[in-house]
């Protein structure tokens, strides 16, 4: 968990020039490093699932109030579903 407080913390501290250059979209946060912002959250996290893996990384839309997910939540791009399978 420290190396998600890693992320927020990071996230915290560019909060202002995120929220006045990209308010609406979507940042992900990696090892308490910023990795980019993108339009919706399927792209910020298509990206993040193939950088990181499942992580832990922070995927959080700018200038939006953070919500707590479950830690049993995982994320499984659309796509990723196998052809043929239900």
């Amino acid at each position: 968990m420290s190396a998600l407080r890693n992320d927020i913390a990071a996230y915290d501290r560019a909060r202002s020039k995120l929220e006045a250059k990209h308010p609406g979209q979507w940042a992900v946060f990696h090892a308490g490093r910023f990795v980019g912002v993108y339009p919706d959250f399927q792209a910020a996290a298509s990206d993040a699932l193939e950088l990181f893996g499942e992580g832990p990384y922070l995927i959080r839309q700018i200038g939006v109030e953070s919500i707590q997910l479950s830690s049993t939540l995982v994320f499984k791009p659309a796509h990723a579903h196998s052809a043929g399978r239900l």
